[in-house]
């Protein structure tokens, strides 16, 4: 199931689905959409203790700087700006890691499912150097 930026599908997925998948954003980060998911839960009387998965676009480097610098060469090759549907983590692996068990821990993020933004070099980086 997965549950949009609403009142609405929050409460339905935290009544009735053992997981959902949200796509937090610029507008939606990944602390307030997981802390106001956890608020309507506890609000919810048939709420099941939903894990909550986020869908993070990835786009890696050897630094942030290096990753920064590879995000504005796809953008300046692509001709415009590269706008997924969800967050876009650019930066190192090891802060990637970083940030994912600090959503984990201080928020209860279950999981997410991490989008390379380049094949198959980001998908690479994150099987060598994220989940290792």
């Amino acid at each position: 199931m997965l549950a949009h930026h609403a009142l609405e599908p929050y409460r339905l997925a935290a009544a009735v689905a053992d997981r959902v998948f949200v796509t937090p954003s610029q507008e939606h980060p990944i602390p307030v959409l997981l802390t106001a998911f956890r608020e309507i839960e506890k609000l919810t009387a048939d709420a099941t203790g939903t894990e909550v998965y986020a869908d993070v676009a990835v786009v890696l480097g050897d630094t942030d700087e290096h990753a920064e610098a590879r995000l504005a060469r796809l953008n300046e090759a692509a001709g415009f700006v590269w706008v997924p549907d969800t967050h876009v983590f650019v930066g190192t692996a090891d802060r990637l890691a970083q940030e994912l068990a600090r959503w984990r821990e201080q928020f209860g993020l279950s999981g997410v499912r991490l989008r390379p933004a380049v094949l198959p070099d980001d998908a690479d980086r994150i099987v060598q150097e994220v989940v290792r």
